[in-house]
């Protein structure tokens, strides 16, 4: 239990490891000209960094004066029980580094700047809830360690506007300023992360296990409601508010996706689960060459059937193949076995060039082109593992047979596959 300290000069002590210089900043910034007169296990401290429960009414009256006029550091603040910033709205960044809390904490107004939680600590019987909060710049949480429940709960409400009562979509997540950094942060127990009916990027969940988190008819587009872009996600997951990322962005956002894809799948949504995979895989094609390394088997599996998700890419794809043949064979290069050979008599008296003319003529006779239509059919039944008639007759047909007989079906089962992979993994 915390006892008063009688009037003194003593500094506050703010908290254990941070340099005396860190610790001369935050009390400059923070405990201003609040005296240290609280005492914890030997230590002198301010109201706001004292870490017991005892200073609650004295406490509150300071929050309540610091909101008033504006001040949003409480960097290694002590919150011992609730605190409720709901249906206000705040126009500069709050600072909430290396905070504890004890109780629940709710925001649930417009933050029009960032807000950071960095090695923030939040306690087993604690909750961080973001609650139809409109958070305009960023959220950074990390390094922070999470012991209890972190909520973010978009969704639509009842807002009155111009005298009406008009329904508003909040998710959470607003406009082109608007992010989230979870990196390196710590949770007990992920299954206690909520996102319901919140705009999220994948991006976001850079370095952090998001495997077991709760998604809940979440958004996953952009500021302005477009697609996803894997350049874009990228960017993103390189540049962190400002600062270079140093290591393999390829590598980190393909990780990150195929967790993301992990989680819907583990909860039979296929569709996001699938939009997932292909970020992941257009992210690692995306580390080599600009994309193009077309020596490798990824990227024509990305050409073929877009990484075996889309099946109009398939389908397309086998309809060119099908076509290429079919121009093969009825090229003047492919001659096919004609069964209505014509045998010719040659006379003995006849000269030797009309002897050879006719054996050419008769050598001709055996062989055949074929029509686009007839091209066409006999493609399609090459592809389907079938011996149509005529056979080839020489080493181009017999060749484009081979090929045809390879490629074809390899095509169908991917088409197969995209669409299997509509309904299930």
């Amino acid at each position: 239990m915390a006892r008063i300290a009688p009037k003194s000069r003593k500094k506050c002590f703010v908290v254990a490891n941070l340099s005396e210089m860190a610790k001369e900043r935050i009390r400059r910034d923070v405990c201003k000209t609040l005296p240290a007169t609280y005492l914890h296990e030997g230590k002198s401290f301010c109201v706001l960094h004292c870490p017991n429960s005892d200073k609650l009414e004295v406490f509150n009256n300071e929050i309540h004066n610091r909101l008033s006029n504006e001040e949003y550091n409480y960097e290694n603040c002590y919150f011992p029980s609730d605190i409720d910033f709901s249906h206000v709205s705040f126009n500069k960044p709050f600072y909430f580094m290396g905070a504890t809390f004890a109780g629940k904490v709710r925001f649930m107004g417009n933050f029009e700047e960032e807000l950071d939680f960095r090695g923030a600590l939040f306690d087993k019987e604690s909750q961080l809830i973001f609650q139809h909060a409109g958070l305009r710049g960023g959220l950074d949480l990390r390094n922070a360690i999470i012991r209890g429940h972190l909520s973010f709960e978009g969704g639509e409400y009842m807002n009155s506007e111009d005298g009406k009562l008009v329904d508003v979509l909040q998710l959470i997540f607003e406009g082109d300023r608007a992010w989230l950094d979870l990196q390196n942060l710590i949770i007990e127990k992920p299954e206690r992360v909520l996102f319901h009916t919140v705009r999220l990027q994948p991006n976001w969940f850079v370095n952090v296990d998001c495997r077991k988190f709760v998604f809940t008819d979440c958004r996953w587009v952009t500021a302005d409601g477009k697609k996803l872009d894997t350049l874009d996600e990228l960017d993103g997951a390189y540049m962190k508010n400002g600062f270079l990322f140093p290591t393999n962005p390829n590598a980190l956002l393909t990780k990150t996706c195929l967790q993301l894809a992990e989680n819907y799948e583990s909860n039979k949504d296929y569709e996001t689960s699938s939009l997932f995979w292909k970020i992941a895989n257009e992210s690692k094609r995306f580390e080599e060459y600009w994309g193009f390394k077309i020596w490798s088997l990824h990227w024509w599996y990305w050409l073929l059937s877009f990484y075996g998700e889309s099946w109009r890419r398939a389908a397309l794809c086998l309809v060119v193949l099908v076509s290429l043949f079919a121009c093969g064979y009825v090229s003047s290069f492919s001659h096919f076995v004609n069964p209505n050979k014509q045998t010719l008599v040659i006379e003995e008296d006849a000269s030797e060039t009309d002897k050879q003319l006719m054996k050419l003529a008769e050598e001709a006779s055996g062989y055949r082109l074929l029509g686009w239509t007839e091209a066409f059919i006999y493609s399609l039944r090459v592809g389907a593992l079938q011996r149509p008639d005529p056979q080839p007759g020489n080493n181009v047909a017999k060749g484009l047979v081979a090929l045809e007989t390879i490629f074809v079906p390899l095509q169908v089962a991917l088409l197969a596959l995209a669409i299997r992979r509509k309904f299930m993994r």
